[in-house]
C-alpha cells in the first residue's frame, strides 16, 4: 500500500519538524542565557539610602529621626523611587521628580498626594520606606 515514494516525503516532513524544533529549542536556551547573563552583570539601581542607623537632627525645636533603608524621597531620582517604592512605576516617579523640581522639598507624605497616580493605598503601602531629609538653609 504505502510506496516507497510516500514513505519518503513522510519521513522528509519528520526530520524536517525535528529539526524545527531543534532550532526552536536551540533559540529558546540562547535567550534565557541571554536574559541571566545581562541580568547578573547589571546590577539594580539603588536607591539613596542613609548610612547611619538612626540620624536624629534637632532644628528649631523640629526633630526628625530618620532609620537605615528609608527612600530619600528629596534627592532620590525616578529610577531609585520606581525600585524603591511599590506600586509606583517609572511614570509617577517622574511626576514625583518633577513636582519636587516645580515646588520645592516635600515636607510631608500629605503632599505626595497631589501626584496623580498615588492615592491613600500606596501611601499607606510605602509610608515606612519615604523618609524626608532636613534641608539646612542656613548654608
Amino acid at each position: 500500500m504505502n510506496s516507497p515514494i510516500k514513505q519518503r516525503n513522510v519521513l522528509l516532513v519528520t526530520l524536517s519538524l525535528i529539526f524545527c524544533l531543534a532550532i526552536l529549542l536551540s533559540l529558546m536556551q540562547s535567550k534565557e542565557a541571554s536574559q541571566s547573563t545581562s541580568l547578573e552583570s547589571e546590577p539594580p539601581p539603588v536607591a539613596p539610602i542613609i548610612e547611619h542607623t538612626i540620624a536624629t537632627v534637632d532644628e528649631s525645636n523640629k526633630e526628625q529621626v530618620v532609620e537605615v533603608g528609608r527612600l530619600l524621597v528629596n534627592s532620590a531620582s525616578a529610577d531609585e523611587i520606581a525600585v524603591k517604592l511599590k506600586g509606583i512605576g517609572a511614570k509617577t516617579a517622574q511626576a514625583i521628580v518633577d513636582y519636587r523640581e516645580k515646588h520645592g522639598s516635600y515636607q510631608n507624605l500629605q503632599q505626595l498626594l497631589e501626584i496623580r497616580g498615588i492615592g491613600l493605598a500606596k501611601i499607606e503601602t510605602n509610608k515606612d520606606v519615604i523618609s524626608f531629609e532636613v534641608v539646612d538653609s542656613s548654608k
